[in-house]
């Protein structure tokens, strides 16, 4: 199965993408990208895109409550692309309390 992405995901990063941004030269070498929910989703996407396109780059990801991006052969790729990823995410507790709990994707 090929690796596939939400449109709409796609849709905001292409639109953010009009953004200057500073890591255009190689002598940038670390690149971190962070969000929070919509913000989170579409820093997985900004990840792969800098990882495939400026190989010199270290890219590490924080997000925080960030739904998927994409299927699992996307979550695949990814985790070869940019292995230092940081995910926050809630969840309930026997529908009691809401825990945060911190996981590597």
């Amino acid at each position: 199965m090929p690796a596939r992405v939400s449109v709409q995901f796609m849709c905001c990063l292409c639109d953010c993408l009009h953004i200057p941004v500073c890591v255009c030269s190689p002598c940038t070498q670390n690149v971190m990208a962070a969000g929070h929910s919509l913000g989170g989703a579409m820093a997985n996407l900004a990840a792969v895109d800098i990882a495939n396109t400026m190989e010199w780059a270290s890219v590490k990801v924080y997000t925080v409550g960030a739904p998927r991006a994409g299927n699992h052969a996307y979550a695949k790729m990814y985790n070869k692309l940019v292995p230092d990823t940081w995910s926050i995410i809630n969840y309930r507790v026997r529908d009691a309390a809401v825990a945060a709990h911190v996981a590597v994707i």
